[in-house]
């Protein structure tokens, strides 16, 4: 029997050599989006700039200009400044800002602890986003987002598809029909 700690040696050894982060396509965060207002019955849903999304998807994987962030939490701090910002939808951008990243952390094998020091920089970024210094808060964010171990992680992703194929196989015809 491999012990865990063997199991995650192996795994990284396994991905070495995959520099390059998961990025969320435009598509992702409107699903996010639409999932963040599910339960929000007095929010109003609707995408107004759908190229603010594609445009902060873009630069946080290429960058603008000849410049754009390099690290993951950099990345990760354009990304919620450009939804919290740009206000791409018509209601509930700070909390797809807040979900987006907390995607974006996961699918790149990092857990996001949730804070009010979090909220609190969303609602600054959203009114003014001059009032946040961008290198505190990628800084902030690196010490609030923990990285799993390989282990960890693969144990996450593994729950998280027999969660989805759980769902898939009590759906009913109509159901799929309904979406």
């Amino acid at each position: 029997m491999v012990d865990e700690s063997e199991r995650d040696r192996e795994i990284e050894v396994e991905s070495e050599g995959i520099d390059e982060p998961w990025y969320p396509n435009p598509g992702d965060i409107v699903e996010i989006h639409d999932e963040v207002l599910e339960d929000d019955p007095k929010a109003e849903p609707g995408l107004k700039h759908r190229g603010d999304i594609e445009y902060a998807v873009d630069h946080i994987k290429h960058g603008h200009f000849g410049e754009g962030p390099e690290t993951l939490h950099e990345k990760a701090y354009q990304l919620m400044r450009l939804i919290a910002a740009n206000h791409p939808f018509v209601d509930g951008n700070k909390r797809t800002a807040l979900a987006s990243t907390m995607y974006f952390y996961f699918w790149n094998g990092y857990d996001l602890s949730y804070q009010e020091e979090l909220e609190s920089m969303l609602v600054l970024i959203s009114i003014r986003e001059d009032f946040i210094d961008p290198d505190v808060a990628v800084e902030y964010l690196d010490s609030i987002a923990e990285e799993f171990t390989a282990g960890e992680y693969l144990k996450l992703v593994t729950e998280t598809f027999d969660l989805l194929l759980d769902v898939s196989e009590n759906m009913t015809p109509d159901d799929e029909n309904s979406g």
